[in-house]
C-alpha cells in the first residue's frame, strides 16, 4: 500500500506541476488554478475518490503503516 501511495503522490505532483507550468501563470493565479485543477480531478465521473483518503478508511487502525511512506 505504501508503494502505491508514494507512486500516486509523485504522479499527482508531476501532473499538477506540468499543468500549472503549461498555463504560464503568475504565482497568485497558480494558487487559484490549483483549486480549479483539484475541482476537475474530483469531478471525474468514473473516479473512485482520493487514494489517500480511501487508504486511511481501509486501514483505520494501521495509520503508522500508511504514514510510513513519507
Amino acid at each position: 500500500m505504501a508503494r502505491v501511495l508514494k507512486r500516486e503522490r509523485g504522479r499527482w505532483r508531476e501532473n499538477l506541476s506540468a499543468e500549472l507550468n503549461h498555463r504560464g501563470l503568475d504565482p497568485v493565479s497558480k494558487i487559484l488554478a490549483w483549486f480549479d485543477l483539484l475541482e476537475e480531478a474530483i469531478s471525474i465521473p468514473h473516479d473512485r475518490g482520493c487514494i489517500f483518503i480511501n487508504a486511511s478508511i481501509d486501514y483505520p487502525g494501521d495509520r503508522a503503516r500508511i504514514r510510513g511512506w513519507e
